[in-house]
């Protein structure tokens, strides 16, 4: 089949399409007709016989096993399952038939084949990836230093209480102290009990040696000291 003749009847298919959506738009058809066009159909099958003529290498053609199985339409899983089975027996007959004939089907450890998206399209891509990587590393940064925030707010609200309490249990055991001590007679400013007694008989004695001295009465020294004056 030429390539040309394919290519013009995709673009004539195409224009018909654009003159059915303008005279639908125009009002022209108001209402969507669904033909069977058998002659279309069978055109289009007569145009695949070309695979029964030409090399299997040309057109690559596999016709699946099983294709005669009754899928319940209506089981979403039972059929995709279905047509992922026949694609891979498919695949796989394809891959043998390729061997036989020699056609490498892997691609040589050294071969780079051109992309379909370009280099710079490429390189935009990149960019964007580690933006979004950039991005990714900063929120979990910020995430890590909330977290450890709060965790230090926590340790520090932790000692602050822990403070209060070493507070409280040496004032407890203060009071508790203070107690014992006044239950054993101790008073509050140190001194032991009666260590007081004896200051009443002691200020008695300084009373009694301010007014008597040592050496008897001041009178009687008074005397006897004026008297030597007079015989001197």
């Amino acid at each position: 089949m030429d390539s040309d003749d394919e290519l013009e009847r995709e673009m004539a298919a195409l224009e018909s399409v654009k003159r059915e959506r303008a005279g639908a738009r125009d009002g022209a058809t108001a209402r969507k007709s669904y033909a069977n066009n058998e002659k279309g159909l069978e055109a289009s099958l007569e145009d695949f016989k070309w695979t029964h003529k030409a090399k299997w290498i040309d057109h690559m053609t596999i016709t699946g096993t099983n294709a005669e199985r009754v899928v319940d339409v209506n089981d979403d899983l039972t059929r995709e399952t279905f047509f992922y089975e026949r694609a891979l027996e498919s695949a796989n007959e394809c891959v043998r038939r390729l061997k036989d004939l020699g056609v490498p089907v892997r691609r040589p450890d050294d071969y780079y084949a051109e992309m379909v998206k370009s280099d710079e399209h490429m390189k935009r891509v990149r960019s964007e990836l580690l933006f979004e990587q950039q991005q990714l590393e900063i929120r979990e940064e910020r995430r890590k230093a909330r977290e450890s925030k709060k965790y230090g707010k926590q340790v520090q609200a932790e000692k602050i209480k822990q403070r209060t309490l070493d507070k409280k249990s040496q004032i407890k055991s203060l009071d508790k102290w203070r107690k014992q001590r006044q239950k054993s007679g101790f008073a509050d400013d140190g001194k032991a009990p009666f260590e007081g007694a004896g200051g009443d008989a002691k200020r008695k004695r300084e009373d009694r040696d301010s007014k008597y001295g040592f050496g008897g009465r001041k009178k009687v020294r008074a005397m006897l000291s004026s008297k030597r004056a007079r015989r001197c």
